[in-house]
């Protein structure tokens, strides 16, 4: 009786010469095992369905497709350098006076002038100019109360022509140690103001207001040094 070692080349010979060995159609999945009966003396093969049995003359012989793991490959070669990305946005910049201060953060120019976001959320305009330490005015200096005594919510006029968040600055002129308005996001209102707070103080009045936005406390006009400076923040 030949061994199954001794089957294992004709079998492969026969195999390659007449391919009488097929695999049903559709694969197999990893726990299928073939069965086939394989002659003893020519080494043709056969495959048998289940329940079958070899004749006295096959040897019985049967093999599952999924083979053992085999070991990790190695490292691939290093692939070509891929195309330069998109250039990334501008750091902020902090905007510091001569005395090495952080006043706030540069936020854009406005005509000629450097607009500084203060910690507040509130923008200031300067000038920049040695001999001038204060903010320009850009929005008009009074905010608008709904009740007398300039009582409840403040209310800022916005018309446009600067950024939203431009600081109210009530003091003329916008000296250090001036209150800091900001107006909040929101719908428009209209409504009759009766009473406003100017940089005279607070005084009653009686007139229709349009285009107002809340206006909420931001702090007050901080002492700088000029010419501010600016360098990128770390």
């Amino acid at each position: 009786m030949a061994s199954r070692r001794a089957l294992a080349p004709v079998i492969a010979a026969t195999v390659a010469a007449t391919g009488i060995i097929a695999i049903p159609a559709g694969g197999a999945s990893a726990a299928t095992v073939y069965k086939a009966c394989a002659n003893k003396k020519t080494g043709q093969m056969r495959l048998v369905v289940k329940g079958k049995k070899c004749k006295k003359k096959e040897k019985k012989l049967k093999w599952n497709v999924k083979g053992p793991k085999g070991g990790t490959g190695g490292t691939g070669a290093t692939g070509p350098q891929g195309p330069a990305g998109e250039r990334g946005p501008a750091g902020a910049f902090n905007a510091l006076d001569q005395t090495g201060k952080v006043i706030g953060t540069f936020f854009t120019v406005y005509g000629s002038f450097p607009m500084v976001r203060l910690p507040s959320g509130a923008l200031l305009a300067y000038s920049n100019s040695p001999a001038d330490p204060n903010p320009v005015p850009l929005p008009s200096p009074v905010v608008y109360y709904r009740q007398a005594g300039c009582a409840g919510d403040a209310y800022g006029v916005y018309g446009g022509g600067f950024p939203f968040d431009t600081g109210i600055i009530i003091g003329s002129p916008p000296a250090p140690g001036s209150p800091i308005y900001r107006l909040q996001p929101g719908t428009p209102q209209a409504f009759t103001a009766l009473s406003q707070l100017t940089p005279s103080g607070c005084q009653a009045i009686s007139s229709g207001i349009s285009s107002a936005y809340v206006a909420k406390p931001a702090g007050n006009v901080p002492t700088v040094v000029q010419p501010m400076y600016f360098e990128p923040q770390s």
